[in-house]
């Protein structure tokens, strides 16, 4: 039996290429002991969408609007 350890946070989040309407989320890798399958993007507190990747572009915003987001690591066993 083997004890669950959840994957670090993901840190680092940084923006770039930004427009009125989308900008590019990324981050530095998490580690994890059975490895990090998937990373959960969230906008607002709600799921926008999960990825592979360390890095994901986010699109149909509204110019002059205020979004919060965070970045949870996802792995075999969650």
């Amino acid at each position: 039996m083997s004890l669950f350890v959840a994957p670090s946070i993901p840190s680092n989040l940084v923006t770039s290429n930004i427009t009125e309407t989308t900008f590019t989320l990324s981050w530095n890798a998490s580690t994890d002991n059975v490895g990090v399958t998937a990373y959960d993007v969230y906008q607002n507190g709600s799921l926008l969408a999960s990825t592979a990747n360390t890095s994901y572009n986010v699109t149909g915003l509204t110019a002059s609007t205020t979004y919060a987001y965070y970045v949870k690591a996802k792995d075999a066993e969650n």
